[in-house]
């Protein structure tokens, strides 16, 4: 029996991108994409689809995921964790060993991206494991600046900027998934501050054009391209 549950956070009211999770990306609706990347890892996990709206229910239950209405007070919370919480306390089939957070908006992951990072947490016994991708160089925060109110650049850290190459690397969160304990959830769930200020997390590292998170229009863009020129990629190969 399965003893990790992924979950499946879908709510229906995003303001930046209405509909995004059930929004056709490469043919598919988004969450499907995130549904077929959990079935294609070689965990053995339930697969739970919680949302407020009925279309999103439908399509992720035609696509194989449990399909759950979630209490309308639960799916006003910006907390996640207490979604994770409560799903881990109201799924069948638990007590739960991990939790995976599969976000419905995320139709490009690394191959075996949710294999890694649960092998991570298996291997350390931490609380929660986070993809992250390496921020380039062009991007390091060093190069930030600021505008006065008379449009002067005030510059971070103009003393410290050398050759971008010899910048440590710097990761920002992919914001594709995660895994975390049942423990970390309910903590977090009461009191996120206090939760993560005592956490042992640890992250697993992706080129960023593996991971894309659609919150914008360019977003869906870019992942249309991207799973587009792979479904080209494949068909080229088939054919030799």
């Amino acid at each position: 029996m399965s003893r990790y549950l992924a979950i499946i956070p879908a709510r229906g009211n995003s303001t930046r991108l209405p509909g995004k999770n059930i929004r056709l990306i490469a043919g598919k609706p988004s969450i499907v994409h995130t549904i077929d990347h959990l079935n294609a890892s070689s965990l053995s996990c339930t697969i739970a689809a919680i949302s407020d709206d009925p279309q999103t229910l439908d399509i992720a239950e035609q696509a194989g995921a449990l399909a759950i209405q979630g209490p309308a007070d639960l799916m006003e919370q910006d907390n996640l964790y207490a979604v994770y919480d409560w799903a881990a306390k109201n799924v069948a089939g638990g007590p739960w060993e991990l939790l995976i957070e599969a976000t419905a908006n995320s139709p490009v992951r690394p191959p075996g991206m949710f294999d890694q990072i649960v092998a991570k947490q298996r291997a350390t016994g931490c609380d929660m494991v986070i993809p992250v991708c390496r921020v380039e160089p062009s991007h390091n925060p060093m190069f930030y600046c600021k505008l006065s109110k008379s449009d002067e650049l005030v510059f971070m850290a103009l003393n410290l900027i050398g050759n971008s190459q010899d910048f440590r690397p710097l990761y920002g969160f992919a914001g594709i998934g995660r895994v975390m304990t049942p423990q970390a959830a309910e903590a977090a769930a009461i009191n996120v501050v206090a939760a993560e200020n005592v956490w042992d997390i640890r992250g697993v590292a992706f080129e960023s054009h593996e991971c894309v998170d659609v919150d914008t229009e360019l977003d869906a863009q870019w992942a249309e391209f991207l799973l587009s020129r792979e479904m080209r990629n494949g068909e080229l190969c088939s054919r030799e």
